[in-house]
């Protein structure tokens, strides 16, 4: 079997020595000459993930021609809002037979496709033919072997088992669903909720505070999950609340780091350029404006949502949208 990674940040160097423990044959796709030749050079992606060195078997390429010829499973792994442009770059080159896992987290912003909607629009795939990856899962602490666990989504039974044991390791356990919906919203409104956690940690709140963020943006899900037939079991599962408690507790999150800066005062280009100066993906903010278009289509209260994409966008500060969310009407929980 051949696999492609398709995309060299973080994640995507992770999941290749994941999959490298297996006896099957690894490419890693990276989208510069020059990053390519760093990582061969070093048998480790210093740019990305630093420490953490690369199989021996991994192919390091950045010809999409050469990476995609013969492959069996391609794993798209590259930040959501280059997915499309790296997703055209491979249209021409990928064969029948290659069936298609995204572990890209997110919601495209003109017309809210999630991840697996968008690589199928631009690859033209049935949905037996792409499957999603998902969980609360830190690149780095998967370098590391740390155990986890992550849940494969697919309309196809053949393929959510396949990639379930193509994944699966002493250190990496994977659970299948058929929700891809689910678990795709899980994983992004999860990224959106860790930037309010760290709002609420740089404003010097405590527990109390970012216990009732979580579960009232559970709820924010809840109401996603049912206008779009997503099914309420993927809410308590890895892709949503599991996920959900990862980011909004870890200082690895960006997510998180970034909304701790904004409850610090900064302003929100300033925070973005000193989580991520080499321009990694901060995916919350990616996400924000596909999730406000899905609620105004759907006609779905997200106030917790709405109110971190002002704060992101500099229209008001921390402190007075957690003063607006509660001052809401009273109601029912």
């Amino acid at each position: 079997m051949r696999v492609c990674v398709m995309g060299a940040g973080a994640w995507g160097t992770a999941l290749t020595t994941v999959l490298a423990s297996k006896p099957i044959e690894v490419i890693l796709w990276a989208n510069t000459p020059d990053l390519a030749d760093e990582i061969r050079r070093n048998a480790e992606n210093i740019r990305y993930l630093p420490g953490y060195k690369l199989q021996d078997k991994v192919v390091i390429e950045s010809d999409p021609l050469t990476a995609s010829k013969g492959i069996d499973i391609m794993v798209a792994a590259v930040p959501g809002k280059y997915l499309a442009m790296a997703a055209r770059e491979f249209a021409r080159n990928l064969e029948n037979q290659t069936k298609v896992v995204s572990v890209v987290k997110g919601i495209e912003p003109e017309q809210s496709l999630t991840m697996s909607e968008l690589l199928s629009k631009e690859w033209n795939l049935d949905s037996d033919k792409i499957a999603v990856l998902s969980g609360p899962n830190f690149a780095r602490e998967v370098a590391q072997k740390m155990p986890t666990a992550a849940v494969c989504a697919s309309e196809s039974d053949e393929l959510s088992k396949q990639i379930q044991q193509l994944f699966s390791n002493t250190y990496f356990r994977v659970y299948r669903s058929k929700d891809v919906k689910g678990v795709e919203l899980g994983g992004a409104l999860k990224n959106v909720v860790a930037i309010g956690a760290g709002v609420i940690e740089g404003l010097g709140f405590g527990d109390n505070t970012k216990s009732a963020l979580v579960v009232r943006g559970l709820e924010e899900a809840r109401r996603l999950y049912k206008a779009l037939g997503a099914q309420e079991a993927t809410l308590r599962g890895l892709s949503c609340l599991g996920d959900m408690v990862a980011t909004c507790s870890s200082p690895l999150s960006r997510n998180k780091r970034f909304g701790y800066l904004l409850g610090k005062g900064k302003k929100p280009d300033e925070a973005r350029n000193e989580i991520s100066p080499d321009g990694q993906a901060i995916e919350g903010l990616e996400s924000l404006q596909g999730l406000l278009l899905l609620a105004g289509k759907y006609g779905i209260e997200l106030p917790i949502t709405s109110e971190i994409d002002a704060v992101s966008k500099g229209i008001t500060t921390p402190l007075r949208a957690i003063r607006r969310l509660m001052k809401r009407e009273l109601k029912e929980e």
